[in-house]
């Protein structure tokens, strides 16, 4: 069964190289990979692609809110902060979520293989890597994704 031409190819891979990592970045690329062994990543991966839509829209939700002025008294301010909190989660929950990152998908995308979905950066991070798919493990190819619309 076929499901169209293929939209992704190995040059749309993001292939790991360097030395230099937070402990943070290592930590999702181990997560996204599902394996423990160090992983270098490149440097214009985890700094150039970052989910900027998502930050916009929770900086829109946050102009939105109005917070009354409120005098010094600390309890106050934190009980303040408690529902503004309670009002992000609440604006945010039901938006799906990648597995991989936790964000809000930017791209979604899917393989036709097991088809579960991911955001775009976390399927070729992790084909880059393995050529697996990150949560069930399936074997997975670049021409197997295909870009879906939530």
């Amino acid at each position: 069964m076929t499901y169209g031409d293929a939209q992704y190819g190995e040059k749309d891979i993001i292939r790991i190289h360097v030395n230099n990592q937070s402990e943070h970045d290592v930590a999702l690329l181990n997560m996204v990979a599902g394996s423990s062994g160090s992983i270098r990543i490149n440097n214009h991966t985890s700094s150039s692609i970052k989910n900027k839509n998502t930050k916009k829209d929770l900086l829109d939700i946050n102009d939105n809110m109005t917070v009354p002025e409120l005098p010094h008294d600390p309890k106050l301010i934190i009980e303040s902060l408690k529902i503004q909190i309670q009002e992000l989660k609440a604006a945010t929950k039901g938006m799906p979520r990648c597995l991989i990152c936790l964000e809000a998908y930017q791209t979604p995308v899917t393989s036709i293989v097991c088809w579960h979905v991911h955001c775009e950066k976390c399927w070729l991070q992790s084909l880059g890597v393995k050529k697996l798919c990150p949560q069930c493990q399936k074997i997975t190819t670049a021409s197997d994704l295909r870009r879906i619309y939530l």
